[in-house]
Formats: structure tokens, C-alpha cells, sequence
């Protein structure tokens, strides 16, 4: 179904994989040694505590956001066919921390929204509970029902976040509009075309099922994300 997407990403990425793969590197390679080597020097020694948390917050709200915008630039550019090499200016980068900043909200909000109802029934069965004896199979059967609606509403959860993903792609794509309009953008773009960028997705399980022993990452990561950026730029 996606055949000739998946040929014309491939295309466009071969002249620039390389460059792609060692972005992505570098990220891991800065971000994850670094805080692995605070968090173990935090746990014998808690002075490097407060270290740790400026450390993750930097890296979460600044360095990743600008990183991803960085990339997505960059793949939209592949796609393109254009060579010349990613600029991020200061206000720009900025941008990219307000777009995750924004969208981290919205998951909040909906991971609220979804899950006050098993929270709620949780509350009243410990508030219950507190007062009043309740047989084990009658607590079994409560809990076992508010785990199952919870669950419900962690994968409604999912589906609703994945409306906010292709914000970064619209900020990459459009460097002059706001942050607020990216994320609506993104929204728009992610509900006209669900369906198809499900199975789009789909399509890439047994790459990533691959990973888990032949391929490495880095090698199905670029395809996905420069697939992702060309299956857009043509349906956007």
C-alpha cells in the first residue's frame, strides 16, 4: 500500500542517512551517558541531586525539543531534495521548547480526563473500605473492573496524544507560525489523515521487530521518520 512512499523516502534519504544517523547518535550519546552517570553519583551521594533535575529538565524542555526540530528540519530538507544544511536561530529553538512545552500540557490534561473516572472509583472503594468490611471477592471484582477502565483510558489516552505529534513537523514546515498554531496544525493533519498514517505505521512493526536482535536502530529509525516526513508533505 505504501510501497512507493517507503521508495521515494528511501530515495531522498540515501544521500543524507548518514548525517541523519549520527544527529540521532549524538543524542543518545550526549544525553543518557551524562544523566546514567548523575543518577548514580545522586544515589551515593545526594548533593548531586539537585544537579540531576536541572540536568533532566534542561535536557527535556530545551535540548531535545531543539534536537527534534533540528531533525525534522533536516528530513523535511531530504525529502526535498535540498542540501543545505540546517540553522535553528535562538528564537526559532525557542519555539520548539513552547511546541513540547504546549503538547506536554495537553497529554496532562488528557491523561485527566481519561482516568478520572477509575481514580474516582478508587477514591470511593479506599473511602468505603475505610468504614466498612468488604469481602475479598467483592473487592476483586471492583478493582479488577476500575484496572480495566483505567486501561481503556490509558489507550484512549494514546490515540488522543497522537494528534499532537506531528507538531514539531509543522513548526519544521513552517518556520513563521506560532507554537499554538503548530500544535493546531498538527491536530488537523493528524485527524484528516488517522486511518492511513495508522497503517503506515503498521507497516513498520517488523522493521522495529527486527531491532530487537538483527538490525540496529539506527538504521529503521531514519526510514520511519523520513517515511513519516514524505507521507505529510504529500498529504498535508
Amino acid at each position: 500500500m505504501f510501497s512507493q512512499l517507503k521508495l521515494q523516502a528511501r530515495a531522498a534519504l540515501m544521500p543524507a542517512a548518514n548525517s541523519i544517523r549520527l544527529m540521532i547518535a549524538a543524542v543518545f550519546l550526549a544525553v543518557f551517558p551524562v544523566y546514567l552517570l548523575l543518577l548514580l553519583l545522586s544515589v551515593y551521594y545526594p548533593a548531586f541531586y539537585p544537579l540531576r533535575i536541572i540536568y533532566a529538565a534542561f535536557i527535556s524542555f530545551f535540548a531535545l525539543p531543539v534536537t527534534e526540530l533540528a531533525l525534522q528540519a533536516k528530513l523535511i530538507l531530504t525529502a526535498k531534495g535540498v542540501k543545505s544544511k540546517v540553522r535553528i536561530r535562538f528564537k526559532y529553538a525557542l519555539k520548539s521548547c513552547a511546541v513540547r512545552l504546549i503538547v506536554r500540557l495537553l497529554k496532562i490534561r488528557d491523561f485527566i480526563l481519561f482516568e478520572s473516572v477509575p481514580i474516582i472509583m478508587l477514591v470511593l472503594f479506599l473511602f468505603y473500605v475505610s468504614s466498612k468490611p468488604v469481602s475479598y471477592k467483592a473487592a476483586a471484582a471492583y478493582l479488577t473492573g476500575t484496572a480495566f477502565i483505567a486501561l481503556v483510558g490509558i489507550a484512549f489516552c494514546i490515540v488522543s496524544s497522537e494528534k499532537y505529534l506531528r507538531s514539531m513537523f509543522c513548526l519544521a514546515a513552517y518556520e513563521n507560525i506560532s507554537a499554538i498554531e503548530a500544535v493546531r496544525f498538527s491536530k488537523a493533519m493528524v485527524e484528516k489523515n488517522r486511518g492511513k498514517l495508522l497503517s503506515l505505521k503498521l507497516s513498520f512493526f517488523p522493521w522495529f521487530v527486527l531491532c530487537l536482535g538483527v538490525l540496529p536502530l539506527l538504521f529503521v529509525i531514519p526510514y520511519y521518520k523520513q517515511s513519516i516526513t514524505c507521507y505529510f508533505l504529500d498529504n498535508g
